[in-house]
């Protein structure tokens, strides 16, 4: 509870210091570019959330790293084609992948080979994914509407 009433309290001061001109009778605009980082409201926003949306893509890189150590372990045909991919995919974005294979034509480089990898196959698992998740989602919505699931309305 304590935490929540701390956002709570956080939101409703960070909407006021944003209000403060309008309380004025200014526009947002008026005397300060917000742009140029003149405002609190913008030195606030910049001094609270970017270093905790820094902070997250930190702690999500780690999870990811063990992750891919986890999944990328060579055991099988299908763990040893998604390392695979995912080694041509790291050099084929970076300029080191198409220095290596720049004695190829054009088509042929590592990084046309990502481009491949990426507008094909991963976009076909992506589609599949959402797809997935459409299913899923009507079948949620039909468990209420068609009496399955009494648990909104206090059943069992």
């Amino acid at each position: 509870w304590f935490f929540a009433l701390l956002i709570i309290l956080s939101f409703l001061f960070m909407t006021g210091v944003g209000f403060a001109p309008l309380i004025r009778g200014e526009t947002f605009l008026a005397d300060r570019d917000y742009m140029a980082g003149g405002s609190v409201f913008y030195w606030m926003y910049n001094a609270t959330y970017v270093p905790l949306n820094a902070t997250m893509v930190a702690l999500l890189a780690f999870f990811v790293a063990s992750a891919s150590y986890r999944a990328f372990r060579a055991r099988n045909r299908e763990a040893t084609l998604l390392l695979a991919a995912a080694c041509l995919l790291m050099l084929g974005r970076v300029p080191l992948g198409d220095n290596l294979t720049a004695f190829l034509p054009e088509g042929w480089q590592l990084s046309a080979w990502a481009d491949v990898i990426m507008n094909y196959f991963q976009l076909a698992g992506q589609r599949a994914i959402m797809i997935g998740i459409a299913l899923g989602t009507v079948t949620t919505s039909l468990r209420p509407v068609l009496g399955i699931e009494r648990s909104h309305i206090g059943g069992e």
